[in-house]
């Protein structure tokens, strides 16, 4: 097996409002590679209709993060072949059940067992939301 770099990142869940999520690795992954807050992910993926605890498909977000976003061709690629292709870059990859970021060749996750599953579908982040924070005068 090639060997890749992996780094344990929550998507920033532990210090969320919402540090008990389950089955929330879309949130997490698009945290991750967009460098957006837990909770700003989670509520996003909540405004296009992911429910709590549970899976999302890509297709019901897709669409409006397209000016973040831009759909990889698809590939049979491993997730390892992946991250050793793509060197450079932040990416949302999408495996059987699962979905992690890739940042600069590196997998970004709590889990690295899904290095041998084929690639499903990914995603390169094109640009960074900007992030718009509210003076606080109390």
């Amino acid at each position: 097996m090639k060997s890749f770099t992996f780094c344990y990142d929550d998507g920033g869940r532990s210090a969320s409002t919402r540090p008990r999520q389950k089955a929330d690795c879309v949130v997490k992954s698009h945290a991750i590679a967009l460098r957006i807050p837990y909770d700003q992910a989670y509520d996003f993926m909540a405004g296009c209709g992911r429910e709590s605890g549970h899976g999302f498909n890509h297709t019901r977000w897709e669409s409006r993060l397209e000016k973040f976003l831009s759909r990889m061709p698809q590939e049979n690629i491993t997730a390892i072949g992946f991250i050793a292709k793509y060197t450079t870059g932040n990416y949302i990859v999408e495996v059987h059940k699962h979905a992690f970021a890739v940042i600069d060749g590196a997998l970004h996750d709590e889990f690295f067992d899904y290095a041998n599953h084929l690639v499903r579908q990914a995603w390169r982040v094109i640009a960074f939301p900007v992030l718009r924070v509210e003076p606080n005068f109390d």
